[in-house]
């Protein structure tokens, strides 16, 4: 009888011992539990209502023509490929954070449940922001989409042309949420080793962030988005991704999310047997 056996050889390095979170760094609380209760209801809310028309026409600002004429696919089965590559992009950058980097690499392999909490409760407000303020520009900007010129134009096309979100191009949700993603992985991986090594934390980095990238040029092979909606939704991914989770968390000043420094600890004297509470106001 022949037995196959598959498993994932983790370096010992990587044991949950080596794998904490220091104590200068800020943990989530209560507060990141009713921002997350926020982001949540205000993306369900946004979501119910349509953006109304404010720039009908598909027409592009200072360099959007010149790049949709290099990135524009022709051919309908290649837009067809990026339309489902960038689809399968956004949901898998948007995911890794969360799934991959919190549940199944420090949870689930490195068995630390504590940094798997923070990390994901910090990816996960991160990503709920990302939908907030995308969907919050989608009314405020309304823009057409490119194949908003061909609707003009009397290329009536009911699949996009009468879309309910034709008016969602700027910026790309898609691009947004992916590089929030990126972000993430960047932002984690630069303060603690995942998967054991520097190296492996570059790779995860770079390799989110030309993902991200990809994502954003399925995007415009598509028609989806001018160039100008791309560049802003990376840059509030990363905005959203990386710099407010380093500058909020990683920072290096210890903050307790409460705005006080409370601590709960065990009091054991040769008469008294009980809690403590110390705080600092």
């Amino acid at each position: 009888m022949l037995t196959l056996a598959v498993g994932i050889a983790v370096p010992a390095s990587t044991r949950a011992d080596d794998l904490v979170w220091h104590d200068e760094w800020r943990r989530v609380g209560w507060p990141e539990g009713v921002a997350a209760g926020s982001l949540v209801v205000g993306n369900l809310m946004l979501g119910l209502f349509p953006p109304e028309t404010r720039t009908s026409g598909g027409r592009g600002i200072l360099f959007d023509d010149a790049a949709a004429r290099f990135f524009a696919g022709d051919d309908p089965d290649w837009r067809r490929f990026a339309q489902g590559a960038s689809n399968y992009l956004w949901y898998g950058l948007e995911l890794y954070p969360l799934v991959i980097d919190a549940g199944l690499v420090t949870l689930l392999i490195r068995q630390n449940p504590d940094v798997a909490l923070q990390l994901s409760v910090i990816s996960f407000n991160s990503l709920a922001l990302t939908g907030v303020i995308t969907q919050t520009m989608h009314h405020l900007v309304a823009r057409d989409r490119p194949i908003g010129r061909a609707c003009v134009g009397g290329d009536d096309d009911p699949s996009a042309c009468h879309a309910v979100n034709r008016f969602r191009s700027f910026w790309s949700g898609h691009t947004a949420f992916a590089f929030t993603g990126a972000g993430l992985v960047c932002a984690h991986h630069r303060q603690l080793q995942l998967y054991g090594s520097t190296a492996t934390s570059i790779v995860a980095c770079a390799g989110t962030l030309t993902l991200a990238t990809l994502t954003g040029i399925f995007r415009m092979v598509n028609n989806k988005h001018f160039a100008t909606d791309i560049l802003a939704a990376a840059g509030i991914g990363l905005l959203d991704g990386y710099a407010i989770p380093t500058w909020l968390y990683y920072s290096g000043d210890a903050k307790d999310p409460t705005g006080t420094a409370l601590r709960l600890a065990p009091l054991v004297e040769p008469d008294t047997i009980g809690l403590a509470l110390s705080g600092i106001w």
